[in-house]
């Protein structure tokens, strides 16, 4: 309102020296809260809810007031360093209960990237080759395939195979099933391709599918699980071949990550991530030039799991140069 003053007195005037007005959107807040993925007594800087999933995974019962006063702060400010708190129990899906032993993992709690450098980095975890790469269930669906040779890629089966029109069971008098395959391969009869339920033992083998014409006799090949998703079988790298005075040295394998019961995807089997043609050879190169080595190429790009040993999927080299 404006003041007219007509006779001596005294006019008080405010002005904004401010040169101009900070934005909200530039406050970089920080909070602690229970999530389903991620690592953990971390902090990690998330600038919108897209990151905070992809990074800490969707919301369930469980942490969704944590997780729904993240994403209302990151609607209005710039940022927010996210930690996730460790609770009791949490644990890494790990591969193997140890190293070798076949049996079920019991998991192992690698908080995150400092912990694993420091402590597991060399292979002194001893819970198989492979561990999830955040704690939690999500870990859990993740299963891990390898396809070390070419022969683990394709091969023919021992015996002849019978199979009924119509039928999910294949036999054979003379076959080597229980060696030969594992559950989750494909086998191809008579031009047919389907997944493998289970193994009953050497002659009985049961399909997930029926075998819609069946078959009598014939020959059987068996493919690796992910056949379908990788272009060629694993061989020799240009790299290893020119270091080894043109030997072969089937170095490569190819590895195949996949959402098994969904938790992740929501689809079961779902691909999540493929890595094709990555070395055994500790010094290995691809072809642009960059380190091939399938330990680092996964630890450095995996978003779902860590190398935490050697398996027994192929030789492993060492250096070949």
């Amino acid at each position: 309102m404006a003041i007219n003053l007509i006779s001596p007195g005294i006019k008080i005037t405010e002005q904004d020296q401010v040169a101009s007005i900070p934005a909200s959107g530039a406050t970089v807040g920080a909070t602690v809260g229970m999530f389903r993925w991620g690592p953990v007594e971390k902090a990690t800087l998330v600038t919108n809810e897209t990151e905070l999933v992809n990074q800490f995974g969707a919301p369930n019962a469980t942490n969704v007031v944590d997780f729904l006063n993240t994403a209302n702060y990151l609607s209005y400010a710039s940022a927010a360093f996210v930690s996730r708190a460790n609770t009791t129990g949490l644990l890494n899906a790990t591969a193997e209960a140890t190293t070798g032993s076949g049996t079920a993992g019991t998991g192992l709690l690698v908080k995150n990237d400092d912990i694993y450098e420091g402590s597991y980095a060399d292979g002194s975890g001893n819970v198989g080759p492979w561990i999830a790469k955040y704690a939690g269930a999500l870990g859990n669906s993740i299963k891990v395939s390898t396809c070390p040779s070419a022969n683990a890629w394709q091969s023919n089966l021992t015996g002849t195979w019978t199979v009924g029109a119509g039928n999910t069971t294949v036999t054979s008098a003379n076959g080597a099933a229980n060696t030969e395959l594992v559950v989750g391969d494909i086998l191809v009869v008579s031009g047919r391709s389907i997944k493998v339920k289970s193994i009953t033992n050497a002659n009985t083998i049961v399909l997930e599918a029926a075998h819609l014409t069946g078959a009598t006799g014939v020959t059987a090949t068996r493919r690796w699980e992910f056949f379908d998703s990788f272009d060629l079988a694993p061989g020799a790298s240009t790299f290893a071949t020119s270091k080894s005075g043109g030997i072969s040295t089937n170095d490569e394998m190819h590895v195949a990550i996949s959402d098994e019961d969904g938790l992740i995807t929501g689809t079961s089997s779902t691909l999540l991530e493929k890595f094709v043609a990555v070395s055994k050879a500790t010094d290995a190169k691809g072809e642009s030039g960059g380190n091939n080595y399938y330990k680092d190429v996964i630890n450095n790009t995996s978003k779902y799991i860590r190398w935490m040993d050697k398996d027994n999927a192929g030789t492993y080299l060492g250096r070949v140069s």
